[in-house]
């Protein structure tokens, strides 16, 4: 077998062996449009490329036919090339997006790296003591009422601290926040009317979803990358989809 060759057969074999993981961690961790929203798709590609170009280039160099060393040399860079990978998911299960949190008037998309450790502890408490090992779950926050605990929330936020929403001891389950998120919610008019392509957008998603523009509104989702506008129904508050418009 020639050394082009053998550095195809491992290029498709680790092609194949990426390719496999990088679906399931599209389907699990990053939904695209989160994952483009939250900067975690240059990073996958740089991950991805990595792992298959990598492997089958020391491959290229170090393949010959005959070689006493080649059955040493094919293992050292396949356990490489594993430990890379495996390095690499960490670092994606680190930087996934865990959730989607409705807090004031906007949501927040929040990764696992944004909520520390002793914040979560501070949450033992409730039922998000722990972040979920699935795809991002929706929340709200439920601000305290104590005055001076919200003023030390605020003043943490503004000397660069953690956010409200990177804090799980004041998560509830969204529904419980639908009135709240009806009254900061927009009118999707209000949208529609900024620009003729953001008008076409919202109108074929429309026509597609059967529905009139006065019973949907729209809450800003802000992200690290890009900012999204969240649907919701005018009347129950259910989201109904996630659009890559940005609500500014």
């Amino acid at each position: 077998m020639s050394r082009w060759k053998a550095a195809a057969i491992h290029c498709c074999i680790s092609f194949a062996v990426v390719f496999a993981i990088g679906t399931l961690m599209a389907v699990v961790w990053y939904p695209p449009l989160l994952a483009w929203a939250g900067g975690q798709t240059g990073i996958l590609g740089i991950l991805y490329c990595v792992d298959i170009v990598v492997g089958p280039l020391l491959t290229l160099l170090v393949f010959k036919t005959g070689k006493p060393s080649l059955k040493f040399d094919l293992t050292v860079i396949a356990v490489l090339q594993v430990l890379g990978l495996a390095y690499g998911m960490y670092v994606m299960f680190q930087a996934r997006p865990v959730y989607l949190v409705f807090a004031v008037d906007s949501f927040h998309l929040v990764t696992a790296v944004d909520i520390p450790l002793e914040n979560l502890e501070k949450a033992s408490h409730s039922p998000y003591w722990a972040l979920p090992l699935g795809g991002p779950e929706t929340v709200a926050v439920r601000m305290p009422k104590d005055t001076t605990e919200r003023l030390n929330l605020t003043l943490k936020a503004i000397s660069g601290g953690a956010d409200v929403q990177q804090y799980p001891e004041y998560y509830m389950p969204y529904a419980q926040a639908s009135a709240d998120v009806l009254k900061r919610a927009l009118p999707l008019n209000k949208l529609m009317d900024r620009d003729e392509a953001t008008r076409a957008k919202l109108a074929g998603w429309l026509a597609a979803q059967k529905r009139e523009a006065s019973a949907v509104k729209y809450v800003p989702l802000y992200a690290k990358t890009h900012d999204l506008s969240v649907l919701v129904d005018g009347a129950t508050a259910k989201i109904l989809d996630t659009l890559a418009i940005d609500p500014s």
